[in-house]
């Protein structure tokens, strides 16, 4: 009590204030989180790199997978690796199977548009032999480079290896064939027997019914190929018999293993500009073909023949004094009518052989025909070769009368053919006959050369029949 009072009576004082807290954030970084931070920043370094050094992956569809191992089958582009194949699947069709190809990123420019993928093995065929490195080091996937922009990761493989590769500059062409014989892939192309080009692949148009190849012509040969210029196949051993007689033709040994065609600019033809990419041509069955391919027999003509026409066949030829005019087209009855007992054979002829100068080309073909019969265009059946009994249509202008006249007879002229015995003004090196008809008429037997018809024509000598006149049998001498 006594230490208080004094206190007390000094007056009223106020407490002390109470004492605060004062916070303080701290604002540096605590070294426990950087090596979580580091660790964070390495795991997604590492996954970047995996990824992007895992390259871009690439579906190739194929028929089978032979000679694919996933994991193991590289990918090659001009023998450099440039991936792997990842795996192998079948397609959902069950028809094809896909190869997964995992392409190195450095290499993902070559995965243009028109790239070729294709399974490199050993091959053995009549005109190449290739892949043979693959028995040792195994098979591999080629891939040849497309020439386009946009980048592609689905591609249909080629089961057959391309002959040349797309960046092989040349000439590259087609030929169009009926019948293009042991043609294949690979098959040499000549040009006066020295090899200048490939035949890199053969299809068919359903379309047009025709056999297409695709041609390669090297590039420092192609200044050979222009406008004019014609193909021709020269494979296997040709021998045929016709009205010309037996003909063999045989090329070289390789040409005739692999087979092959040549091509030349026509006797006679301007070259023309020289072609490009992409130009089409016809292939010609032989050379011969290509110095006919400017004949264009387009009229039909009604032949009525009184002798039998055995030996003559569809395509035999028909000449004028020995120069191709047409061609044997039908042979059929059912031109002619009930009381006809001529045997009707139609033929196509070209008029144009006809035209004497340049001013009858703009001529209507019809009137020129018609106009040739009336001077004494005749037809006849002349043989061939004495081997093969083989005939021909022979036709010239005869000067004498006969009761077939130049008519349409079913909307196909008719041309006048000569009767058996008839004395014609053509003198051919086929003997005729010993018991060939004798003439109807000496008047009626006229020459091309009138003058001669003037006097009558003494009988020669008895002697051999092939010495005896044309057609003309000799007069019997009378039995005593």
């Amino acid at each position: 009590m006594s230490e208080t009072a004094p206190n007390e009576e000094k007056g009223n004082s106020t407490p002390p204030p109470e004492p605060k807290a004062v916070v303080r954030r701290n604002r540096r970084w605590s070294t426990v989180w950087v090596v979580p931070l580091v660790a964070l920043v390495l795991a997604g370094w590492l996954v970047w790199q995996h990824y992007s050094e895992k390259g871009v992956l690439v579906h190739v569809r194929f028929e089978t997978a032979e000679s694919i191992v996933s994991g193991k089958t590289e990918i090659r582009c001009r023998s450099v690796r440039i991936g792997v194949v990842e795996s192998v699947d079948l397609s959902p069709d069950l028809q094809s199977v896909v190869v997964d190809i995992r392409v190195n990123p450095e290499n993902e420019q070559l995965l243009r548009d028109g790239a070729r993928f294709w399974v490199v093995r050993p091959r053995v065929s009549p005109s190449d032999v290739s892949g043979l490195g693959t028995l040792i080091t195994g098979s591999y996937i080629e891939l040849d480079p497309g020439d386009g922009t946009r980048m592609v990761h689905h591609f249909t493989g080629l089961e057959q290896p391309p002959v040349t590769k797309s960046s092989v500059p040349g000439l590259r062409l087609t030929l169009v064939a009926d019948n293009p014989g042991s043609l294949v892939a690979g098959s040499p192309i000549y040009f006066r027997g020295f090899e200048v080009g490939r035949i890199e692949r053969r299809s068919f148009d359903i379309n047009v019914r025709r056999t297409i190849l695709d041609v390669f012509i090297r590039e420092q040969y192609a200044s050979l190929v222009h406008e004019n210029t014609a193909f021709w196949n020269t494979s296997g051993i040709d021998v045929s018999a016709g009205a010309e007689g037996f003909r063999v033709r045989t090329p070289s040994l390789q040409a005739m293993m692999a087979g092959g065609a040549s091509f030349a600019v026509p006797e006679g033809k301007s070259p023309g500009k020289q072609a490009t990419n992409g130009t089409s041509y016809r292939l010609y069955p032989d050379e011969e073909s290509t110095r006919q391919q400017d004949f264009n027999p387009d009229r039909k003509c009604l032949v009525f023949f009184d002798q039998s026409i055995r030996g003559l066949k569809k395509g035999a030829p028909v000449e004028f004094r020995g120069i191709p005019f047409g061609r044997v087209v039908e042979i059929s009855l059912r031109h002619g009518t009930a009381d006809d007992k001529r045997i009707p054979v139609v033929i196509e002829v070209d008029p144009g052989i006809l035209l004497q100068n340049e001013s009858d080309a703009r001529a209507d073909r019809d009137a020129l025909f018609a106009k040739a019969v009336r001077e004494g265009l005749r037809a006849r059946l002349g043989t061939g070769s004495l081997l093969t009994g083989a005939l021909f249509v022979d036709v010239d202008f005869i000067l004498m009368r006969l009761r077939q006249n130049s008519r349409a007879w079913v909307n196909i002229r008719c041309c006048p053919a000569i009767p058996p015995g008839s004395c014609s003004s053509k003198k051919r090196s086929m003997p005729s006959s010993p018991r060939s008809t004798p003439c109807p008429s000496r008047t009626r037997c006229r020459s091309s050369a009138p003058q001669r018809m003037k006097s009558p024509r003494p009988w020669p000598k008895p002697g051999p029949w092939w010495m005896r006149p044309k057609n003309c049998s000799q007069p019997t001498q009378p039995r005593t």
